[in-house]
C-alpha cells in the first residue's frame, strides 16, 4: 500500500512541478514584501494540531463574531466553499454580514444599488470598473452575491483603491486599511456575524488578525480565522495517508484550514488565469473560452503522467484532437445522431477522430479525457452501436476508467454514490420539478433499477443480468445512466489501489483489454462490482462535504 501511495503522490508532485515551472516563466520572482508575506503564511500554516470536521468548524464558527475566511481567487473551489459555509450558518439562523475583498470600500454606493436590485449586473461591473480593478473570473464570484441577495446579507466592500490613483498601497497599509474597516463594520453590527472573504496570505497572524485586535481595542471579539488549501498541510496529510479522506484540520485554537481541492488544482487555476489574462486582452475572448489552448498541452502532459503510472508507453499521446464548446456546431455537424448528447456530457470521447470533447475545461474533466484517449490508443476500442447491452457496460468500464485517471489527478473530486441516487429520489418524490430535475431523477431510478438487478444477481437469486428498461433508454439518458455508474466504479477502483483490493497491474490490464466480445464487458463489470465491495467507503453524502 505505502508502495502505490508513493507512486501516487510522486504523479502528483510531478504535476505540480510542472505547473509551478510554468508559473514561474510568466511572473518570475515574486516580490520581496509578497515574499515576506508568503513566508508569514508558510509558517502559520506548517503544521496542525488536529483533524477535524466540517461540524466542528461549523461550531466553532457559530461561536465567532467575525470569521476571516481565505480566498484564492482564481480556484472556484475556494468560493464555493465559502458558500457551503455561509449555507451553514443560515440553516442555524444566524444573522450574517457579508465582507467582501472583491469589491473596494469606496465602491459602496455601487455595491448597495446592485444587491437592491436597482442596477443591473452588467451595469455594476461597468460602474466599478471590475476588470482594471479585480479582473479575477466573475463568474467564481457571482453565486455568493446571488446568494446574498435572495438572503438579504448586508454585504460590504473592503478593499483599497487599487490602482486608482496611480500608486498602490503596500501590503501592509492594505491589511491596515481592512482590519479597521472589518472592526468599523462589526462595531455597528455587533449581534450578527460578519464573514469576511480575503487572500489567505494576508490571513497569517501578523497580519490582518492581528492589524484587527488592535483596531478593536477593547471591543471583545471572537474572531476565528479559516485557511484555504495549505500546500504544506495537504502534503503532511498525505505522508500519513489521509489527503483523501480528511477536509478540515485545526491549526490552533484560533484558526481552522479546509482542504478542498489538491495543491497542483489551485496552482494550475492560477496558471490558467495567468495565461489567459493576455488572451483575453488580446482577443477579448471570455474566461471559460480563452482556456482551451492552455489545455491542449495540459492534457498531453496529464496523459503521460498517467501512463507512466500505469506502466505503458508513451507514444501517440500527441496525436488527439481537443476541441471545446465553442466547436459544438462542428462536432453536432460530424455527429447528427448525437446532437442533444454532446451538449449534457462534460467530457466525451470519439475514437473515430480520436477527440476529445470538453464542454468544461478544467483538470477533472481534462484528466478524465486522457485517460480515455490512453485506454484507446493501447486497447484498440473502437464505436458502439450506443443502444446495445454490450455498449452499456463498455461505457460504464470506459467512464469508471475516465474517473480513475481524473482521480490521480485530484482525489478530493466527488461523485454520488447509489446513496446519494437514492435520496434524490426520495426527496424529490411528488414534488413539481423542472425538466432538468425530472431527467436527473429518471436517471437515479434507473441507476437504482440497475443496483437491485446486479445484487438479485450476485446473490444469485437471478440467472442473468438484463434490463432492457435501462439498456433501451434514449441514447442521452443511456450515457447518463452508464456515466453514474461508471463514475462510482471509477472512485472505488481508486480507494481500492490504497485498500489492497486492486492492484496497479489490475489498472493496466483494465487499460488494455477493449472489451469488445460479446458479454465481457458485462463480465468484467460484474466481476469489479464484486471485488470491489471489499472497498470500504464511510459514507458522506457530495452536499456535506468541502
Amino acid at each position: 500500500m505505502a508502495s502505490t501511495r508513493n507512486q501516487v503522490v510522486k504523479l502528483q508532485k510531478a504535476t505540480l512541478r510542472t505547473i509551478k515551472d510554468r508559473i514561474f516563466e510568466h511572473i518570475g520572482e515574486l516580490p520581496n514584501d509578497l515574499k515576506r508575506f508568503q513566508a508569514d503564511y508558510h509558517k502559520a500554516t506548517a503544521t496542525y494540531s488536529a483533524i477535524s470536521t466540517r461540524d466542528e468548524l461549523t461550531k466553532r464558527i457559530c461561536d465567532a463574531n467575525i470569521v476571516l475566511c481565505g480566498d484564492f481567487h482564481t480556484l472556484n473551489q475556494a468560493q464555493r466553499v465559502h458558500l457551503r459555509l455561509l449555507r451553514d450558518q443560515l440553516k442555524k439562523n444566524r444573522q450574517i454580514v457579508l465582507g467582501v475583498e472583491v469589491i473596494p470600500a469606496s465602491e459602496q454606493d455601487n455595491l448597495d444599488r446592485f444587491m437592491a436590485g436597482t442596477l443591473t449586473e452588467k451595469a455594476f461591473l461597468k460602474a466599478i470598473d471590475y476588470k482594471r480593478i479585480w479582473g479575477f473570473p466573475w463568474e467564481h464570484y457571482r453565486p455568493i452575491f446571488e446568494f446574498a441577495q435572495k438572503n438579504q446579507i448586508p454585504m460590504f466592500g473592503l478593499n483599497t483603491n487599487t490602482g486608482k490613483g496611480g500608486v498602490h498601497p503596500t501590503l501592509s497599509e492594505r491589511d491596515n486599511f481592512v482590519a479597521k474597516k472589518i472592526a468599523t463594520i462589526t462595531k455597528l453590527q455587533p449581534n450578527s456575524l460578519l464573514f469576511v472573504t480575503f487572500g489567505d496570505m494576508h490571513l497569517a497572524p501578523h497580519h490582518i488578525p492581528a492589524k484587527l485586535d488592535k483596531a478593536l481595542g477593547k471591543e471583545e471579539r471572537k474572531t476565528l480565522v479559516v485557511y484555504q488549501n495549505s500546500e504544506a498541510l495537504y502534503w503532511q496529510l498525505a505522508e500519513q495517508g489521509l489527503a483523501d479522506k480528511v477536509d478540515v484540520v485545526r491549526v490552533d485554537d484560533r484558526s481552522y484550514c479546509i482542504i478542498g481541492a489538491p495543491p497542483w488544482v489551485k496552482q494550475q487555476s492560477y496558471l490558467d488565469w495567468l495565461e489567459n489574462t493576455d488572451r483575453q486582452l488580446m482577443s477579448g475572448a471570455s474566461y471559460q473560452d480563452s482556456v482551451k489552448a492552455n489545455y491542449e498541452e495540459e492534457l498531453y502532459n496529464i496523459a503521460c503522467e498517467i501512463s507512466v503510472f500505469l506502466g505503458l508507453e508513451k507514444y501517440g499521446l500527441e496525436s488527439f484532437d481537443f476541441r471545446t464548446i465553442d466547436d459544438l456546431p462542428k462536432i453536432q455537424n460530424w455527429y447528427p445522431n448525437l446532437s442533444h448528447l454532446v451538449t449534457r456530457n462534460n467530457c466525451l470521447y470519439f475514437p473515430d477522430r480520436n477527440l476529445i470533447f470538453l464542454t468544461i475545461v478544467d483538470i477533472n474533466h481534462a484528466a478524465e479525457g486522457a485517460a480515455e484517449l490512453i485506454h484507446h490508443l493501447r486497447s484498440g476500442f473502437g464505436d458502439d452501436d450506443p443502444t446495445t447491452k454490450d455498449a452499456f457496460y463498455r461505457r460504464i468500464m470506459r467512464r469508471a476508467m475516465a474517473y480513475f485517471g481524473s482521480m490521480l489527478l485530484n482525489h478530493k473530486r466527488k461523485c454520488w454514490y447509489f446513496r446519494d441516487h437514492h435520496l434524490f429520489v426520495q426527496k424529490t418524490k411528488g414534488k413539481h420539478l423542472s425538466r432538468e430535475d425530472k431527467e436527473k431523477r429518471l436517471v437515479s431510478q434507473k441507476v437504482l433499477e440497475h443496483q437491485r438487478a446486479e445484487d438479485e444477481f450476485i446473490w444469485g437469486l437471478k440467472q442473468r443480468l438484463h434490463l432492457p428498461s435501462v439498456y433501451k433508454t434514449d441514447i442521452e439518458t443511456g450515457y447518463a445512466i452508464s456515466r453514474a455508474i461508471g463514475y462510482i466504479q471509477g472512485d472505488k477502483f481508486y480507494r481500492g489501489l490504497f485498500q489492497r483490493v486492486v492492484t496497479g497491474k489490475d489498472m493496466r490490464q483494465l487499460f488494455l483489454n477493449p472489451m469488445e466480445e460479446p458479454g465481457e464487458a458485462q463480465e468484467v463489470y460484474i466481476h469489479w462490482r464484486i471485488v470491489l465491495k471489499q472497498v470500504f467507503k464511510m459514507f458522506t453524502s457530495k452536499d456535506q462535504t468541502f
